[in-house]
């Protein structure tokens, strides 16, 4: 590892909701929350090792390719964004039936769109350009059609959050 100085400050930061004493509830979750927003940045840290670590003569340029920084940072991202909307579906909690099918599929179809991606290393062994190009195709097609169901999950669970979030709202006295 180049640098150990931002691992050991994801890992401050990923201890700050363990020490809740004194807090609310609410103050400990969302801490939780960000704390999942620092662990993508752990992420890469960690990526970066690893890459450097299985394959020491690629250095630096191994992480610089398309296929990796964009699988990377995507999965990264979207782990972000899940942690998010796990934040907001605890807090307009008791959710509806239909917005934990929702926050189920949305999580399935995340993996759906992640799992594949991470066979395109090996569909690339083959010396025949178009049993490749015909490999990749079926892969991103499938990640594609993966990601426009964890879309549509997660704006119908972000809808239902928003009118659990309204009607807890009006409810209060």
């Amino acid at each position: 590892m180049s640098d150990p100085i931002p691992f050991v400050i994801a890992l401050l930061l990923l201890a700050l909701p363990l020490s809740g004493r004194g807090r609310g509830l609410h103050a400990v979750i969302a801490f939780a929350a960000v704390a999942w927003i620092v662990a993508a940045a752990l992420g890469v840290i960690a990526t970066d090792f690893l890459a450097s670590m299985f394959f020491p003569n690629q250095g630096r340029a191994l992480h610089d390719t398309y296929y990796v920084v964009s699988h990377v940072h995507y999965q990264l991202s979207l782990a972000a964004i899940m942690a998010l909307l796990a934040l907001g579906a605890w807090l307009a909690r008791p959710l509806s039936g239909l917005a934990t099918i929702a926050f189920w599929v949305m999580h399935l179809a995340v993996a759906a769109t992640i799992i594949p991606q991470n066979f395109i290393v090996a569909l690339t062994a083959s010396d025949d350009t178009f049993a490749l190009a015909r490999r990749l195709e079926a892969v991103n097609s499938l990640s594609t059609i993966a990601s426009a169901v964890a879309l549509a999950a997660a704006l119908l669970l972000v809808t239902l959050i928003v009118v659990g979030l309204v009607r807890r709202r009006r409810n209060r006295p």
